[in-house]
């Protein structure tokens, strides 16, 4: 995520929109998902 991307999430955020960019899953590491919140 870049600063831009950031920051347009968090303008979203505080105005109460949806925010655009959707979550990849991280490459590398070991993240546990919950079952049913797994990225695609």
């Amino acid at each position: 995520m870049t600063s831009q991307e950031l920051r347009a999430a968090i303008q979203a955020v505080l105005a109460g929109k949806p925010v655009a960019i959707q979550q990849n899953a991280s490459m590398g590491c070991s993240i546990k998902w919950k079952p049913g919140n797994e990225p695609e």
